[in-house]
């Protein structure tokens, strides 16, 4: 008889649902059971029901968290060049194809998401600076 286990991480946002995949071949099986919980921002491994998670899994796990955080990053940079592009041809299509109608339909609600948007940028530039600032003025000259 052979069976052979492996690990599943479902991916549900800021965190995956970790499960043991167990498979016996002889009788053409296949059971999942939940075995966890990690965090991806803490990097926590949280186990349910007594289960026992071997050094090989926590690092199948490691190494998951770590593909993930990294195509979570890379997925956000692609999504923020969209949005600026998107905005972009929001500007174009106003100047060149909107109608009184769709001005009056339509720049309320972007009006606000681009002042929102602009003050907390504003905000958070703000203090960015302030933290690169301060260890310049703590160093003496």
């Amino acid at each position: 008889m052979q069976i052979t286990n492996r690990l599943f991480i479902r991916y549900r946002g800021n965190a995956g649902v970790i499960y043991r995949c167990t498979f016996d071949q002889r009788n053409q099986r296949q059971a999942m059971d939940r075995i966890g919980l990690v965090h991806l921002k803490t990097r926590e491994v949280k186990t349910v029901a007594g289960a026992q998670i071997t050094p090989d899994e926590h690092a199948e796990i490691t190494a998951w968290v770590e593909q993930r955080i990294g195509q979570d990053r890379a997925d956000r940079d692609v999504d923020l060049r969209k949005l600026n592009d998107h905005m972009n041809l929001t500007t174009q299509w106003f100047l060149d194809h909107a109608t009184d109608e769709d001005t009056l339909r339509y720049s309320e609600d972007l009006l606000l998401s681009v002042i929102d948007l602009r003050n907390t940028l504003i905000r958070r530039r703000a203090q960015t600076q302030e933290r690169l600032d301060a260890p310049a003025a703590k160093t003496p000259s």
